[in-house]
């Protein structure tokens, strides 16, 4: 008898640690479809058919909590309950009770919709794990058995288990569900301010054939006349009548060049640039080419450190870029002395650094970053010509050309201005070279 009860008691140890060994890899499954259902509709629709196959239940239920009321997030078998997101009053069941409480009772204190469907299922008692995280109810697991009374400790402990399960997966689903919707709305606006973008840089655009034409013609006709005076009346305006026409043309003159500027740096900002290897001798040149008879007339002395490497670059654009800067150091001169300016280039890391360094005024330090703002001089036309786009110009081009640019400088020593481009076929460091040499 003593052998019989052991054996017995040994089958049924057995059977109880299979059964736990089934009930755990249901729950392992159950918990690996929870956290990889993509919505919360698919992450209820997964709970509710696993919950039916590890839980010895006729029927199941979830549901959501949504502001201070709950509605039904699903249920099976499909077609005994009302539809998914149809209201559910609150009751005592999921009132007050914390998440690692399973309340279980008869049908008569359920809602109507959950009796309804109860009853259609043959159900006869409910088990409720309400559902709470961090002590903010989520919702509640509902599972409806055949037999009265409560279920054993076994099957509350797994719908226990079950609900805990749920949620979790039910507040990630909603933050991911809510992280869409964010993305969506975030993509949209984008899209919106893209196209309103697109609209502004079309009336830009509109603005700058405006200002080519309209702004152009009248000054046009302004020097036209003044030509035209100094060549047939000069004699009978006088020494002051001639130099105020002198002064009309000068500023006509700057007026244009000021245009001319304007235009081209809008340009820059929207035109399509085709960046490919560049070399970068061949834009130095067309720089000193393009400069030449101011380099006469200065008497400056430009020394260019070749060999030169090629860069990654728009070569009209570089080209336009290294005019700029080389006409900077020609202009910005110590009175009395003829211009000295050097151009370098060294390969680093990945990038090319291009520099242009002068023996001119310099620039005090609290300048070195407004002078590459539009509009921006630091000395008077009279003084030092030019428009205050030039910089601008050279920071915008650098930048579309997807590279980077800024300036040295020791006031009344000089100024060495640089600029870094990617050299093609190297993978540039995200540090590049260092800026500050």
């Amino acid at each position: 008898m003593l052998a019989y009860g052991l054996v017995g008691r040994e089958a049924r140890a057995r059977r109880a640690l299979e059964r736990a060994t089934t009930r755990l890899e249901a729950l392992h499954e159950l918990d690996a479809a929870i956290l990889g259902s993509r919505s919360v509709e698919e992450l209820v629709g997964v709970a509710v058919e696993r919950c039916r196959t590890i839980v010895p239940c006729v029927g199941v239920s979830v549901l959501r909590r949504v502001g201070e009321a709950y509605e039904l997030a699903g249920a099976e078998p499909a077609g005994r309950f009302p539809p998914r997101g149809s209201p559910v009053p609150t009751w005592d069941a999921i009132r007050g009770h914390g998440g690692d409480d399973v309340v279980v009772g008869d049908l008569e204190g359920l809602p109507a919709p959950l009796r309804e469907g109860a009853i259609r299922c043959g159900a006869r008692s409910v088990a409720v794990a309400p559902m709470e995280l961090d002590g903010q109810p989520v919702g509640a697991l509902v599972t409806f058995f055949r037999a009265l009374g409560a279920p054993d400790g076994e099957t509350l402990a797994v719908v226990r288990e079950i609900g805990t399960q749920l949620t979790v997966g039910l507040v990630q689903a909603e933050l991911r569900q809510e992280l869409e919707r964010r993305a969506e709305e975030l993509e949209r606006r984008v899209e919106e301010r893209t196209a309103e973008l697109r609209s502004l840089n079309e009336e830009l655009e509109a603005f700058a054939a405006a200002a080519s034409h309209d702004l152009r013609a009248p000054l046009r006709a302004i020097v036209g006349f003044a030509r035209a005076l100094e060549e047939d009346h000069a004699e009978d305006l006088g020494e002051g009548g001639r130099e105020h026409l002198g002064r009309i043309l000068r500023a006509a003159e700057r007026m244009d060049t000021l245009i001319t500027d304007v235009l081209a740096y809008s340009r820059m900002a929207r035109a399509e640039l085709l960046v490919e290897p560049v070399p970068l001798e061949r834009a130095v040149e067309e720089a000193l080419d393009t400069l030449a008879a101011e380099i006469r007339r200065t008497g400056a002395r430009v020394e260019v450190g070749r060999p030169l490497p090629r860069v990654m670059a728009h070569a009209a654009t570089l080209a336009r870029v290294l005019t700029n800067l080389l006409s900077n150091a020609l202009t910005f001169t110590k009175p009395g002395e003829s211009p000295s300016v050097r151009i370098a280039a060294t390969q680093t890391n990945g990038w090319v650094k291009v520099s242009v360094s002068d023996e001119g005024i310099g620039i005090a330090p609290e300048h070195l970053e407004r002078i590459f703002r539009p509009f921006e001089r630091l000395h008077g036309a009279e003084t030092y010509p030019g428009t205050g786009f030039g910089l601008a110009i050279v920071r915008r081009a650098v930048e579309r050309m997807g590279g980077r640019c800024g300036v040295v400088s020791e006031l009344g020593r000089g100024s060495t201005f640089w600029l870094e481009l990617p050299a093609p076929g190297a993978e540039a460091t995200e540090a590049g070279s260092d800026a500050a040499t």
